[in-house]
């Protein structure tokens, strides 16, 4: 039985190595987030994370040519100021 969403397709050297890449830096980038806890307290570091967001749709665009539609640019927008605002009052209430 064929189904075609489970169906292998095989890859080419290069795209393997752009998957192994992926999978590395991806995971690198992780771990870097984790052990910046170490450092400096939660409120401090994980509006850091947002950068993601911007980053992800600046490759979806240079890689696949397309944007997040009005509803998920709204999300972002929400949720890129909740992290600025986090920061903002966690430095003004801090002693």
């Amino acid at each position: 039985m064929n189904v075609p969403m489970v169906t292998m397709i095989p890859v080419s050297n290069v795209e393997l190595l752009y998957l192994i890449g992926v999978g590395v830096l991806g995971t690198l980038a992780h771990l870097m987030m984790t052990w910046a806890l170490r450092f400096a307290s939660a409120p401090t570091v994980a509006p850091v994370q947002y950068i993601e967001i911007p980053f992800g749709a600046l490759y979806g665009w240079l890689i696949f040519r397309d944007l997040p539609n009005g509803l998920a640019a709204i999300g972002i927008v929400i949720t890129i100021s909740a992290g600025l605002l986090v920061v903002r009052y966690s430095r003004l209430s801090a002693p």
